[in-house]
């Protein structure tokens, strides 16, 4: 049997529950890019290092319908020359930087977990990459 798509409102991101207790609107900045909510969460030690989610909702918050979006999330480095470079590891048939996907099946918070999962792995490579000087 499929997995079943669940849409995802605004209001469900925002308000799931993170394992600090708080909520994900207490943690992550709300952005948009494109016709995209974006949340957003800087390095705690270079904020230059930002893990973004693509929510895929669009501006207005609506939910794009089943095999339209994944959720996805993104390391980026910001440089001096205000370029933005993606940091996620390399796919291994392709050579590029691809985003982490987080089908959307499930319930919500099962939703945002998911993309927290990836969140943190990202995070953590961040980590890596400012202990090695390596920007």
């Amino acid at each position: 049997m499929a997995a079943r798509f669940t849409p995802i409102t605004l209001e469900q991101f925002a308000t799931a529950s993170l394992p600090n207790g708080k909520t994900f609107k207490e943690v992550w900045q709300k952005g948009v890019e494109g016709n995209e909510i974006v949340f957003y969460c800087a390095h705690h030690k270079d904020a230059r290092f930002e893990v973004a989610i693509y929510s895929s909702l669009t501006s207005s918050g609506e939910c794009r319908e089943i095999g339209q979006d994944a959720v996805r999330v993104m390391l980026y480095v910001h440089l001096d020359d205000n370029r933005r470079l993606p940091m996620n590891p390399k796919d291994p048939k392709t050579g590029k930087r691809a985003a982490l996907r987080v089908f959307r099946t499930g319930g919500h918070q099962a939703i945002v977990e998911r993309a927290l999962k990836h969140a943190r792995e990202l995070y953590a490579r961040a980590s890596y990459l400012i202990q090695k000087n390596a920007f």
